[in-house]
């Protein structure tokens, strides 16, 4: 309504249906749905999580967020390498266009443990260690929107949490900067905690259900939302006001086969990508399906999605940077990692002339194999490559 005009508080449902009109419309298709959708583009296997934030995002990019206190608090919880801090990212690439953008702030709260650390937050008193050093957050970064992770939340000191209920609540936090108090203004932040509290339960119970088929994804949902909210309130129960100015918590379930695939190819392109930002020449690596799905079976499921990056360091990216620096693997070529009699071997529709001659000999077309220093090999292609990931 127009400023100046009164709301009426008398209305009733009749009065309504004689007067206004109905609005009508598929909750599947509008904002909300379509940045869910975008962020699940980014954070696989979670598209309840992403379309909690997803209404978060929307409260507060409509103007119905309260301008008295931060855009909005956010508890992610969940087990490791599932997606939490990765949503930070995904959110910082929607409202920024830059998931690096220098607007998101990671806080690692496994620093704050102790009392004495937790005054960093604020900028130390005279007398303590730290005094002239310029407080965690400082005000020109909250000139303008911004995402600040305090991630692992659940290991900072007591100290630290109280500290936060300020920002929490009231948007605003006493600092100290050169030595002067000066008031934060956090109204315009978007505040993320991040914990595995309760992981192992959710875990135990997604396994579970697993086991006994249960395949209703509302009910699973809920499921996870009731462990994870249970597990928060017992593990805060001594500070209950800490939970009771949290806008959402938004529960991380466990990933699939299906969503380790996915991550798989993600992290490949993210390697190529940056990979010919640095050198637009540089080979383009792939794998096979089958060398896919023989790395995700060595990998250590406890840490996430970490242990895939791991297994891809060591098997692939070692093994290629000691062919693209022998020279092997000519400027612009593909090198794919494949796996033959249960050992990776690489694959290159391109092989340097100078290095086939020396090294291999004359050898017909399509059966040219280097053997590496660790059993390596490169095979060069004649007509096809084999079936990898585009």
């Amino acid at each position: 309504m127009g400023q100046g005009r009164e709301l009426p508080t008398t209305l009733t449902n009749e009065q309504v249906a004689r007067r206004m009109v109905r609005i009508d419309r598929d909750p599947r298709e509008g904002y909300v749905q379509a940045l869910s959708e975008e962020l699940s583009q980014t954070v696989f296997g979670q598209p309840a999580a992403m379309k909690s934030l997803a209404r978060s995002v929307a409260r507060f990019e409509s103007g119905l967020s309260d301008p008295g206190r931060p855009l909005s608090v956010l508890f992610f919880l969940g087990p490791t390498g599932v997606g939490k801090t990765e949503s930070a990212y995904a959110l910082a690439e929607h409202l920024f266009q830059d998931r690096n953008s220098e607007q998101l702030k990671l806080i690692n709260c496994s620093e704050f443990s102790e009392r004495h650390t937790s005054l960093r937050l604020t900028g130390a008193p005279p007398s303590y260690v730290g005094y002239n050093d310029p407080p965690l957050i400082t005000p020109d970064f909250l000139l303008n929107r911004n995402i600040i992770l305090f991630d692992e939340v659940e290991k900072a000191h007591p100290q630290f949490h109280r500290t936060l209920l300020s920002i929490m609540d009231k948007a605003n936090l006493k600092v100290k900067v050169k030595g002067q108090e000066e008031n934060l203004n956090f109204s315009r932040s978007f505040i993320i905690l991040t914990s595995n509290i309760g992981s192992d339960r959710l875990i135990d119970a997604q396994q579970g259900r697993q086991q006994i088929g249960f395949g209703r994804e509302d009910r699973q949902d809920w499921d996870n939302q009731s462990i994870g909210v249970s597990a928060l309130k017992e593990h805060f129960r001594f500070m209950p006001e800490f939970l009771s100015r949290i806008d959402e918590v938004i529960v991380f379930g466990g990933l699939g086969e299906r969503e380790y695939g996915e991550i798989f190819w993600k992290f490949l392109r993210e390697i190529n990508n940056n990979l010919h930002e640095r050198n637009p020449n540089a080979p383009r690596i792939t794998t096979t399906v089958e060398c896919r799905d023989w790395l995700l079976h060595k990998i250590d499921y406890s840490q996430g999605a970490r242990g895939i990056r791991h297994e891809i360091d060591k098997h692939i990216l070692e093994p290629a940077s000691d062919l693209i620096m022998d020279g092997v693997v000519t400027k612009g070529a593909t090198l794919v990692a494949t796996v033959l009699d249960g050992q990776m071997s690489f694959c290159t529709d391109r092989i340097n002339d100078v290095q086939r001659d020396v090294m291999l000999g004359i050898m017909t077309e399509g059966a040219e194999v280097y053997q590496g220093g660790k059993g390596t090999k490169v095979r060069r292609l004649g007509e096809t490559m084999p079936q990898a990931y585009p």
